[in-house]
């Protein structure tokens, strides 16, 4: 896929965010969130919840792909509560990423020869890791890339 914005059929965005040979599985996983944040933005950004046209054709476009064991008055709460409050944000943060701004290095030698992939966490401290998953889903603040100093054998 091209860099910038792409618009890719199914089958093509299938392949995107499978495709392994020319990168890492921390790629694959970075680009299955893409995906899922586009289709998130696309459906909620056409007023699908407010539509129950749209509700069946999006159900019926993924089909079998697609369970749930919600109850139809749960599905009905979770619309009327969509109707008077919008919907929530998704909270998003990568734990698995070594660039500059994330939470895990690549120490010295790690990969090399086709070997095992291995990540530390910043300053060998897993506190921000934990800070992050402690407070994801209570609403509070997160662990902000850069705040703590890197070890002196960090890239």
């Amino acid at each position: 896929v091209p860099a910038g914005t792409s618009v890719l059929d199914g089958e093509r965005a299938l392949c995107y965010v499978r495709a392994r040979k020319t990168s890492s599985d921390f790629d694959r996983a970075r680009r299955q969130q893409e995906i899922m944040k586009a289709l998130y933005e696309k459906a909620f950004s056409l007023g699908t919840l407010t539509d129950f046209g749209k509700i069946d054709a999006l159900l019926d476009a993924v089909g079998n792909n697609l369970s749930t064991d919600m109850q139809l008055w749960e599905m009905q709460r979770f619309f009327e509560l969509y109707q008077e409050k919008g919907f929530p944000k998704i909270a998003e943060q990568r734990v698995l990423d070594n660039s500059p701004e994330g939470l895990l290095y690549k120490p010295e030698g790690a990969g090399e020869n086709g070997r095992a992939y291995i990540l530390r966490p910043r300053g060998d401290n897993y506190d921000r890791i934990r800070d992050l998953f402690a407070n994801l889903f209570s609403g509070g603040e997160k662990a902000s890339p850069g705040d703590e100093k890197p070890a002196p054998n960090q890239n």
